[in-house]
């Protein structure tokens, strides 16, 4: 892979000339031109004749995405580049607020903060119409279609626990970002579940919380599951990765592809120490500053075991770059290096595990397929496991993750440091 070539730019700027009807850029001198530049040249001069039957921003948007898939297989052409970069940092377009589906209803879950619901929507109000329909039976998806077709303020009507009347509020839809955190529970036999959303501000609280407090009881060890996480913080990556590290030093380093100087991040010296075991959830979702983590967090001095499929391989390496508006090229340029090595591609997990139910029987969290006969009482210890065996059933590199820590314990192979 590689940064935009000097070929690319000299490309795009004579097929925007071209396409302006004006006569192509002066040409660089036959010694230098690139091969891709004079055949591309040559073809837009060929093919002069049929231009006035041309879809001209398509054929610069298929032109476009086919050198930047030759260049960075892992780039893609952008067209509306803000939209772009508030997604890419988390951002979402809506009324900020999270809501489930259930018997045909919206229930509000939670709400997002500094977004349009804050301060008026409350979690448990359950909506009523949106711009005047009715949702009932309309899923969150669908009425975020209808905001967003929606150019001006939203009326938004729900009923409140408690309360006879039915409440209006009128709310302008805005980019918000919804909580780092998006499930955060403790499953029978002491096994913290925490699913994140992205590494952006929260993050770093939700792990240290719940990775450095004291292992009483049976408290097995944390499942940090980022299979679908992004963000940008790479400065809640650095905080999150120093856990544990007392001494000051390089945590991870950008190096441009191109020249220029590197972004060196280092330690922020905590004396906070992991007390559990952490086994991290990963997959095609994976990306931006939560693939760095990963990346971080296994060259680590605690190895964090990494359970799941292979992450996107977008470790906060590409950026946005102009071509002419509205055309920009996301493309590679920078490498991730960690602990001296080059982390620019996808993370591969210690452990792959597709996605979807189990198909084995050996789990530690599966001691049976059958249930508990409902006649006889079994020990705590039982039950837990039968608790265990339900939580996990759907969702196989969880329960892989659960059956690590498991094992971990009962072999009591981990030492906090």
């Amino acid at each position: 892979m590689c940064s935009v070539p000097t070929w690319f730019l000299i490309f795009a700027f004579a097929l925007a000339a071209e396409q302006a009807g004006a006569d192509p850029a002066p040409e660089t001198s036959p010694e230098v031109e690139p091969m891709e530049v004079s055949v591309v040249r040559r073809a837009v001069e060929l093919l002069r004749p049929t231009a006035a039957h041309w879809d001209r921003a398509h054929v610069v948007e298929q032109l476009l995405t086919s050198l930047v898939n030759a260049a960075d297989p892992g780039g893609a052409v952008v067209t509306d580049p803000d939209t772009f970069e508030h997604q890419r940092s988390g951002l979402q377009y809506g009324l900020g607020y999270t809501a489930v589906f259930s018997n045909r209803q919206t229930i509000i879950r939670e709400i997002w903060p500094g977004g349009p619901a804050d301060g008026r929507l409350q979690p448990g109000d359950m909506l009523d119409q949106i711009a005047g329909r009715f949702v009932t039976g309309f899923s969150p998806a669908q009425q975020a279609e209808w905001i967003a077709g929606i150019p001006g303020p939203v009326t938004v009507t729900v009923a409140r626990a408690g309360e006879r009347d039915i409440r209006l509020f009128v709310l302008r839809p805005a980019w918000a970002r919804p909580p780092a955190v998006e499930q955060s529970v403790v499953l029978p036999g002491g096994i913290h579940w925490l699913r994140l959303r992205g590494v952006w501000t929260g993050a770093y609280e939700a792990v240290e919380r719940c990775w450095t407090a004291p292992a009483t009881g049976r408290m097995t060890g944390v499942v940090l599951d980022l299979r679908d996480a992004g963000g940008t913080d790479l400065d809640e990556v650095v905080r999150i990765g120093s856990i544990g590290q007392s001494e000051s030093q390089e945590l991870f380093e950008l190096r441009p592809t191109a020249e220029g100087p590197p972004r060196r991040f280092m330690v922020q010296p905590s004396s906070l120490k992991p007390a559990v075991p952490m086994v991290v959830l990963v997959g095609a979702g994976t990306r931006g500053a939560a693939e760095v983590l990963v990346h971080v967090m296994r060259a680590g001095p605690y190895r964090v075991a990494v359970v799941g499929q292979p992450t996107r391989g977008d470790p906060m390496v590409r950026e946005l770059v102009s071509v002419q508006p509205p055309w920009h090229v996301y493309v590679r340029r920078w490498s991730l290096v960690v602990q001296g090595l080059d982390s620019s591609g996808p993370v591969q997990p210690d452990l792959v595990v597709a996605e979807g139910p189990s198909r084995t029987n050996g789990s530690l969290a599966h001691k049976s397929d059958l249930p508990l006969n409902p006649k006889r009482r079994g020990s705590a210890e039982e039950q837990e496991d039968e608790a265990l065996r339900r939580a996990v059933s759907d969702d196989a590199p969880l329960q892989t993750a659960v059956d690590l820590l498991i094992a971990i314990r009962a072999l009591n192979l981990y030492r906090s440091r």
